[in-house]
């Protein structure tokens, strides 16, 4: 059994997340947390695979989520590059030098 550490900021605020930004969240936690990564390339067909959310519901949630600054996201190409927000608030994400 493996085990995904989940940021305190998630768990603070989950009276104010939706289903579908809690989904997307722990998802994102997973993908990036639970393999000892910062940032993980997400297509939106795999959120909605493993979150059963509809692809257009997945983008508008994802939208939301990051003008709520609960994520980050660089494009390129098809894809997004997606990053928790945790790290970007304590200063990490600038010290690496990414572009937010």
């Amino acid at each position: 059994m493996s085990f995904t550490q989940v940021d305190n900021a998630i768990l603070k605020g989950l009276k104010d997340l939706t289903g579908r930004e809690l989904k997307v969240l722990l998802y994102i936690q997973k993908q990036t947390k639970g393999w000892n990564r910062l940032s993980a390339w997400i297509p939106p067909s795999m959120f909605s695979e493993e979150t059963g959310i509809r692809i257009d519901h997945c983008v508008e949630t994802l939208n939301d989520l990051e003008k709520r600054d609960m994520v980050h996201r660089i494009k390129e190409g098809k894809f997004f590059k997606y990053f928790p927000s945790l790290p970007a608030k304590q200063g990490y994400l600038k010290r690496k030098n990414l572009p937010f």
